[in-house]
């Protein structure tokens, strides 16, 4: 009878061994944040792309978002300058600057999303796609922060992601005020510098043109494009300044002709760094500049970096 026994354990054993072994791995939960519809980027289409992507690289995805533009029922901005912003501002100045008003009021909800503590908490890798230039909401930066260096989350960065919360770390008076500020509310806190938690600060771009890539180490993230690939007609990110610990990845090259004052034509070649790993407290941030256009996130080189990298954040 016991000789029987043993038999059916050992049978039981090697049967849920197997069921276990046939269960398929947990698919890895990605949050994706971004704004829409956006003004500068189309984050509608991008949306449905990247969506499309994370499907070939069977990811759950949750998105979270917030309106980016937000009109009154006649179609006016909700928020527009009274006055010039200085005396003798030109008709042009006072449109660019109620067009950036209207984009800051607009962002407010995905901003009230963004300061939720923890709202990353359960997901493997943060995918941030967004453009948030002029906000100067130092809680939504921080929280955001927080997401990687304290909660651990990795955060990869897509293009004008980059170019978000500008007065932080570009535009210095703005930065002045907002650092005493900071100081004098959060004394026990670093200030929330964006630039320095990208790894790879970035203050402006070119125009639209295609772009070289070359590896500049050999990584997991970049082995979808280890030779290299041509980007669709898309913006070359400058690189402001690189901060210690940042790992650059991928350069890239575009090549400009220009027409000069004598006829002749000459061919102006701009560099930068476009994708980079950084450490950030308990975990990192991987950026990547390109992105700029849907054709982007149609292009294989494109996808392929995007998988790569998220996947090795995730297990590096």
């Amino acid at each position: 009878m016991k000789k029987t026994t043993d038999i059916f354990l050992l049978l039981l054993l090697f049967v849920c061994g197997a069921a276990s072994a046939a269960e398929p791995a947990a698919r890895p939960r990605i949050l994706y944040v971004t704004c829409l519809p956006g003004t500068h980027h189309d984050y509608v289409k991008q949306r449905e792309l990247f969506l499309e992507t994370a499907k070939r690289a069977n990811w759950e995805v949750t998105v979270m978002t917030g309106s980016y533009r937000s009109l009154t029922k006649t179609g006016e901005p909700t928020t527009k300058a009274d006055k010039p912003v200085a005396k003798g501002d030109d008709a042009a100045s006072v449109e660019r600057y109620n067009r950036i008003m209207e984009e800051i009021a607009a962002q407010k909800p995905l901003l009230e999303r963004l300061k939720e503590k923890d709202f990353a908490k359960g997901q493997d890798a943060i995918v941030y796609n967004f453009c948030l230039a002029h906000i100067t909401d130092l809680e939504a930066t921080a929280n955001v922060i927080d997401q990687t260096r304290e909660l651990g989350v990795p955060a990869f960065l897509i293009h004008c992601s980059m170019h978000s919360f500008w007065p932080t770390f570009r535009f210095k008076d703005q930065q002045k005020v907002l650092m005493t500020e900071w100081a004098k509310t959060h004394p026990e806190r670093p200030f929330p510098n964006w630039g320095e938690f990208t790894g790879v600060a970035s203050t402006g771009h070119g125009n639209n043109y295609p772009i070289k890539t070359a590896r500049l180490v050999e990584h997991p993230a970049t082995v979808g494009v280890a030779d290299g690939y041509t980007t669709p007609p898309t913006e070359l990110y400058n690189n402001a300044f690189i901060t210690p610990g940042t790992v650059p990845l991928l350069e890239g090259v575009q090549s400009v002709k220009r027409r000069q004052a004598d006829g002749t034509t000459k061919t102006i070649e701009s560099k930068s760094v476009i994708m980079w790993v950084s450490p950030q407290g308990k975990s990192q941030v991987m950026g990547l500049t390109i992105g700029h256009g849907d054709d982007d996130f149609r292009s294989e080189g494109f996808q392929r970096l995007l998988i790569d990298g998220v996947h090795w954040m995730i297990n590096p």
